[in-house]
């Protein structure tokens, strides 16, 4: 009972799958192929008869997807010991040659193997390819990706028939630098307290009756040269800062200049009236471009980076250091005074300051 349960269940989706091949054919002949395509296509995924595939990859070719007709109706082809398939198979076979007719093959390599690879948008698979990609002629923008590497694109010429290459080289993303630039400001020294001068005794005369002028001793600061060389680096580090700088923004020029030269000698690479010439590849008539893009390429990210760097730390150095505050109150020097004094007693009045 279960076996023919299951035997009859077989035989209803077979009759599914023929309803919905032989409604499909209807629509065909009625000159709705998008109707008939979806009808193959359920028929295909209720018994997975090979009749369905060719008759899909037949409806796609009228609709003008080659790509999946080509693969379908060499999937179909292929079968063995289908009675309907080798009945059917010369007339298979010429259409398969139709359509490979309108279709180009694109093999695209890598220098390295892992990299993800999209064609107009969408998915390609991942490098390296097992064959060459089928595609219909014309431009196609073709996209390769890594972790860690600078995605690239390029625009590429697809011509029916005929086997495209395109080799790409991946280059790393550049990693910024940060540089920390600390600034210390100069300690300005400590002043050794100057020794307080001796009060020199003044003899009063019995015979004055006026005060004698009060006597001021001042004694003299030497200058030290710790202040000089705190004043002379503060002063420096400016300089150096916008020094610094100066060769940064020379080095993001340059890093502009070698990206143009990059994508010049790209657009020239990519130039299909130069570099596809004969029977060569594009790599072959145009190696030369492909090195000034690899060097141009090289030299801009080192360009970039450096100046990158200098033009940070320059800009640091010179916006935080700062030079001595000329607010600065100077130190008080010492002085001291005395004036002698008569009265009923005989004395000095001194004054200091230190």
């Amino acid at each position: 009972m279960v076996a023919l349960a299951a035997s009859s269940s077989v035989a209803a989706q077979d009759r599914s799958s023929e309803q919905l091949i032989a409604a499909g054919i209807g629509a065909r002949r009625a000159g709705n192929d998008e109707q008939a395509l979806a009808l193959f296509t359920q028929a295909w995924e209720a018994g997975h008869a090979p009749r369905a595939r060719a008759q899909m990859g037949l409806a796609e070719q009228a609709l003008g997807q080659f790509v999946e007709a080509e693969a379908h109706l060499a999937e179909a082809a292929a079968v063995s010991g289908d009675a309907w398939i080798v009945s059917h198979r010369a007339a298979l076979e010429d259409g398969l040659v139709a359509v490979r007719a309108h279709l180009g093959s694109l093999d695209v390599r890598a220098d390295r193997p892992g990299v993800q690879l999209r064609v107009n948008g969408h998915d390609a698979g991942t490098l390296p390819l097992a064959q060459p990609l089928r595609l219909l002629p014309g431009a196609a923008t073709v996209e390769v990706s890594a972790p860690g590497f600078v995605s690239n694109t390029r625009t590429v010429t697809v011509t029916a028939a005929q086997l495209s290459r395109e080799s790409f080289e991946l280059v790393p993303v550049p990693v910024a630098a940060v540089t920390v630039v600390q600034v210390v400001r100069p300690v300005q020294p400590v002043r050794p307290e100057q020794p307080v001068q001796p009060v020199r005794h003044v003899a009063p005369r019995l015979a004055l009756t006026t005060t004698r002028p009060a006597v001021t001793v001042t004694p003299p600061v030497a200058s030290t040269s710790a202040d000089d060389t705190a004043e002379s680096s503060s002063s420096l580090l400016p300089v150096l800062g916008w020094t610094a700088a100066g060769v940064g923004v020379v080095g993001v020029g340059l890093g502009i200049m070698f990206y143009t030269q990059r994508e010049s000698a790209a657009a020239s690479y990519n130039n299909d009236s130069l570099c596809l010439k004969g029977m060569s590849t594009r790599e072959d008539n145009c190696h030369n471009y492909s090195a000034k893009v690899r060097s141009a390429e090289s030299l801009m990210t080192v360009s970039l980076i450096g100046g990158g760097v200098f033009l940070a730390g320059g800009l640091a150095l010179a916006l935080l250091s700062g030079g001595s505050d000329a607010s600065e109150t100077p130190p008080t020097q010492a002085r001291v005074s005395c004036t002698p004094t008569l009265g009923s007693v005989l004395g000095a009045s001194c004054a200091g300051r230190f």
